[in-house]
């Protein structure tokens, strides 16, 4: 480790050159890729999906909302 900091000490441009390919590489891959997030998925004849579908026929209104989970101490508010 201290033959890499040392290195990394005597040819600082490079390792900053290095860095900001990195990242520059980071954002073309990221661009390239797309930031398109899905969670949605379904596995039919599971029970989880059949759990869903269930609770979407009883209560429409409670299913498939995202809820906050936290724990705080008691006598807190969020």
């Amino acid at each position: 480790m201290r033959t890499l900091a040392g290195w990394c000490v005597r040819h600082r441009r490079i390792v900053v050159l290095l860095w900001l390919a990195v990242l520059v590489s980071s954002i073309a891959i990221v661009s390239s890729v797309g930031t398109s997030y899905s969670n949605n998925f379904q596995f039919p004849h599971t029970q989880s999906f059949d759990a869903i579908n269930l609770l979407k026929s009883v209560a429409p209104a409670h299913s498939g909302t995202p809820r906050k989970s936290s724990s705080e101490p008691p006598g807190t508010r969020a």
